[in-house]
């Protein structure tokens, strides 16, 4: 879903920012002051319906605060919101900021090239978003709706699953699949299964996450086994 896709990718986006690293975010379905209230919430322990409904007590001014400080210092981090972005604009915003990593949520939302099929115009928006990671010396994470229905044993998705073509898989270094079943959310904490299907630096594997909805965290398990993502020094999508 929507929900488990977003709150990754935000998260990866400010992981990354308090390693030091400069992030440029695409955020295409919410404005930039909408996402900074989805980061907010787990950075000041501050439940985000407070943030939603401006139901925030003196305590939690202090807290919300005290995080800003500490991001304005920090963070090198920069949020596109353009609600439908070409390729010609997203490479004009890594060109101006220079980021380190960019992070795009997500690819359907992204203005494809004109082609003859969907497929085709998929196969060329991928290659260009990989050029594009390649050329600029760029980490590059991008999210991507899967099929709507996902029939298979269990549930589980597989990398064939994967909304509007085969190239993204092909152009990628690795694919990460989340899936949640509709009975894991208990107290307001959705159990996630990450699927490593495809690693190009690495293995392969399953990592369980937890997103807690209150302060919109998504967090690694904890005592989990199994393949955790690597990263690459090369440019990739």
């Amino acid at each position: 879903g929507r929900w488990p896709k977003t709150a990754f990718l935000t998260r990866v986006a400010t992981n990354m920012a308090d390693a030091g690293k400069k992030i440029l975010l695409f955020t295409t379905e919410m404005t930039a002051h909408q996402m900074v209230s989805r980061i907010m919430p787990y950075k000041a322990s501050v439940d985000a319906w407070r943030f939603r409904k401006l139901r925030l007590e003196w305590i939690h001014h202090k807290a919300v605060s005290d995080v800003c400080a500490t991001m304005h210092d920090k963070y090198e981090m920069w949020i596109c919101d353009l609600p439908r972005p070409s390729l010609a604009e997203i490479n004009t915003a890594i060109t101006r900021v220079k980021p380190d990593v960019i992070v795009i949520d997500y690819l359907q939302r992204i203005a494809k090239p004109r082609a003859e099929n969907v497929t085709r115009s998929v196969d060329e928006l991928m290659a260009s978003i990989k050029t594009m990671c390649i050329q600029h010396r760029v980490v590059g994470f991008l999210g991507c709706q899967m099929n709507r229905i996902v029939d298979r044993e269990k549930g589980m998705p597989r990398l064939s699953d994967l909304r509007d073509g085969g190239s993204i898989e092909a152009e990628s270094d690795q694919v990460l699949l989340l899936h949640t079943e509709p009975t894991t959310e208990r107290d307001g904490v959705i159990q996630i299964t990450g699927l490593l299907e495809k690693n190009r630096h690495g293995q392969t594997g399953t990592i369980q996450f937890v997103l807690e909805r209150n302060l919109i965290e998504f967090t690694e398990a904890h005592g989990t086994d199994g393949a955790r993502p690597q990263g690459s020094n090369q440019g990739g999508a």
